[in-house]
């Protein structure tokens, strides 16, 4: 029984030593500053061994944990850069993307006994990629060189302090660069149509709310579907300038029609080079599209054959033979969602056109000639005011409003001589039953839907069920 006590304290004991090492790892926000790298280089141009002795004690600063520099540069982690080592780097690397700039005068006035030296430092951080400023310092003293060393003691302390007005120099450089670190991604439609193509608006933000510079580069990325603007190197991750903060992304849905989810990423990017391409560094929005698809066909077929009986009754001692070759003409839709459970958009997604080649051959090439007659007509769902549409509420029994338009290319050849046409005209619209295997006749033409039912009523179900 003692032993049985101990085990259970055991592990009384071992479960809070570890509910108390769950509790003390920090919390990580989500919102963290993205923290990239960057080189920045020091040159102070000045007259010989002063402006070397400066450029030193002024590099020190960034360095040295001492003064708050070297592992306490953490965002961005800083290299401070030897100007020996950058001389030797090309222009168009990104080694040092900012640059410490600066000017020390000296000048002496020789009427004093001992001469009284007066010194002016300026400093600008430069950055070096887009040509702009992000801070100036400039500082002036003097010394009188009674003791030796004391007016280079003077120097180090002077060149150091106006070097500390830069820090924290992390922070001054992200402030500066305005990172991407929040998106907003507003797409047209959360429901999004399989192969449609929609357009995807993406806000872009800072950690403290702002514009980002307009050269910062967003990567956006799509599980399953395409984007279809935008620079890839990669063909996953397409580049986009912030420029004003609202970035406009084409995006494609998936294929085949079927109802699924595709996610758009969005990253954030280390790379502010305009001659060097993004890469993605830290992933800083996503947004869930629903995939749906309902997929139709309208299929239209000749009823009867033109000028047929007319031709096989113009002259008996003929005797022609009929070769027929045609291809049924279809249209391909997709049912697309709205707001309104009842109401859907009909888009067109593909068409074949309906053709029609008859060949009449005489027996008697004497005394008769060869007939052809070709006929091409493409039907396609009209671009009007309404559109094609279905529509619950307005008809129950007849929700599905189809409006055609055709264009007809005709070319009817008797012996040597022909005769052709081209032109388009306005065929029908009506309202139809939304059921597999409806047909309605126009001319000479048959027109009948092909649907999967079940999933026709799927959407008339939708619509009671969110009345």
């Amino acid at each position: 029984m003692e032993r049985v006590v101990k085990k259970t304290d055991y592990f009384v004991i071992l479960s809070l030593v570890i509910f108390l090492f769950l509790f003390s790892i920090p919390y990580q926000d989500v919102s963290a500053e993205t923290c990239c790298q960057r080189n920045v280089t020091v040159a102070i141009q000045g007259e010989g061994a002063d402006a070397r002795f400066a450029e030193t004690a002024f590099d020190s600063v960034f360095t040295s944990s001492e003064h708050g520099g070297g592992p306490g540069l953490k965002c961005p982690v800083i290299d401070v850069l030897e100007t020996g080592l950058v001389d030797k780097v090309p222009d168009h690397l990104t080694y040092h993307e900012y640059a410490f700039e600066g000017v020390l005068t000296k000048t002496t006035d020789i009427k004093e006994n001992p001469p009284v030296y007066t010194y002016n430092l300026n400093v600008n951080l430069i950055d070096r990629l887009h040509g702009e400023t992000l801070k100036s310092r400039a500082k002036s003293w003097y010394c009188i060189d009674r003791e030796a060393g004391e007016c280079l003691r003077l120097l180090e302390d002077n060149v150091k302090a106006l070097a500390k007005s830069f820090h924290p120099l992390d922070k001054l450089i992200y402030d500066y660069e305005q990172i991407p670190e929040d998106v907003e991604i507003e797409p047209e439609s959360e429901e999004v149509v399989a192969g449609e193509e929609i357009k995807i608006k993406v806000r872009v933000k800072d950690i403290k709310g702002r514009v980002p510079k307009k050269w910062q580069r967003i990567l956006v990325k799509a599980d399953k579907g395409r984007i279809l603007n935008g620079t890839t190197h990669d063909g996953i991750h397409y580049e986009f300038e912030v420029g004003g903060g609202e970035v406009e992304v084409s995006y494609r849905a998936p294929e085949p029609c079927r109802n699924d989810t595709d996610k758009i990423e969005v990253y954030n990017s280390c790379t502010i080079d305009p001659t060097v391409k993004a890469f993605p560094e830290q992933k800083i929005g996503e947004k869930k599209l629903n995939i749906f698809c309902v997929e139709g066909t309208i299929i239209i077929k000749y009823r009867d054959e033109p000028m047929s009986s007319m031709i096989m009754n113009a002259d008996p001692s003929c005797k022609y033979k009929k070769i027929l070759r045609k291809k049924d003409g279809k249209i391909t839709f997709r049912i697309k969602p709205t707001d309104d459970p009842c109401y859907y958009k009909v888009l067109q997604h593909k068409v074949i056109p309906l053709s029609y080649d008859l060949t009449y051959i005489p027996q008697n090439k004497e005394d008769c000639v060869v007939i052809k007659i070709k006929e091409t007509m493409k039907w396609s769902l009209r671009n009007s005011s309404l559109g094609t549409f279905i529509d619950f509420k307005r008809n129950s029994s007849t929700p599905f409003y189809v409006d055609f338009r055709s264009q007809r290319n005709y070319l009817y050849k008797y012996g040597p001589l022909s005769d052709s046409n081209n032109y388009k005209h306005n065929e029908h619209n009506n309202m139809w039953p939304l059921k597999d295997g409806y047909s309605d006749d126009l001319n000479f033409n048959q027109l009948s839907l092909s649907i999967d039912q079940k999933a026709a009523e799927g959407l008339r179900k939708r619509c009671k069920n969110k009345k």
